[in-house]
Formats: structure tokens, C-alpha cells, sequence
């Protein structure tokens, strides 16, 4: 209810570099639980897939799966049709009907391009970018220095 930290990641399921950094953020996620507050936005850069994979996202997270999918398509990157889209959301436990109804009507565009757009008036460029309580940091973090960067925010 009060975290400590909070750490905006904008990210796209297909850069390379997100993908290096999930496993990281989701280990610190889970370690300091009641210190962190991770929110994720969507800045679809990499490929022409890239909103698809976003809106999958945002339609899991409307059935409260945001996270089991989230991982799922980092662990997947070389997804690219509706159909690997459909056969991923099958191994999270999502309504297959009420996904595509989401999905295929791109419910949550509005929101991805505001994600988008906040992120170029916010100067990014590339993905990841963090702001972590305010301060930005570009690319992909290191274990290590997580670890430093939750401990100085943490005390």
C-alpha cells in the first residue's frame, strides 16, 4: 500500500533487452514485495508486432493476468501472429472469448498510445527505460546493481 520504491518500466514484449531485464524485475518484485511497486508502460518501438503484443498484455491485465502473461511473451519473443497470441493466453488461464472480444476490438489503443506518448515527452528513446522514484535509468540493469539501486532507495 506504501511502497518504498516505486519503478515505472517502459518496455516493449519484443526488444531483446526487455526481455534480459523481465527475469530481473520480476526476482526483485518478489524479494522486496512490501518495498517496490513495479508499474509497467507500454513504449512499442521494436517490431511491427509490437501493439498486438501490448494490447495482449492489457487484455490479460483486464482478467487479472497481467503478470502470468507478461512473462509469458518475454519468454516467447518470436511470437509474431494472433494465433501464437491465442495459444499463449491458453497456458496463462485466460477467457479465451472475452480476450479476443478485448483484443480484437484493440479496447486498450487509447491507452498504449498514451503510453507511447508519454514516454517521447519523457525523452525515451529505447527500451527499457526506468524511472525509479523520478530518476531515469536507460537499458538493462545488471542483478548486481538492482540490488544497490534498492538498497539506496529502500534506506
Amino acid at each position: 500500500a506504501n511502497p518504498k520504491i516505486t519503478i515505472v518500466e517502459f518496455a516493449d514484449f519484443s526488444c531483446p533487452y526487455c526481455e534480459n531485464s523481465y527475469a530481473k524485475i520480476r526476482a526483485m518484485s518478489v524479494k522486496y514485495k512490501n518495498d517496490i511497486k513495479i508499474i509497467f508502460r507500454d513504449f512499442p518501438l521494436k517490431s511491427e508486432f509490437s501493439i498486438s503484443l501490448a494490447m495482449a498484455g492489457r487484455c490479460a491485465g483486464e482478467q487479472g493476468l497481467f503478470w502470468p502473461l507478461h512473462d509469458k511473451l518475454f519468454q516467447n519473443q518470436n511470437i509474431s501472429t494472433d494465433d501464437d497470441i491465442y495459444k499463449l493466453i491458453s497456458q496463462v488461464g485466460l477467457d479465451i472469448n472475452k480476450f479476443k472480444n478485448c483484443y480484437q476490438n484493440k479496447k486498450y489503443l487509447p491507452q498504449i498510445q498514451k503510453d507511447f506518448t508519454d514516454g517521447e515527452d519523457l525523452g525515451i528513446t529505447g527500451t527499457p527505460t526506468w524511472f525509479i522514484n523520478g530518476y531515469k535509468i536507460e537499458g538493462d540493469i545488471p542483478l548486481p546493481m538492482w540490488e544497490e539501486i534498492i538498497k539506496k532507495f529502500n534506506y
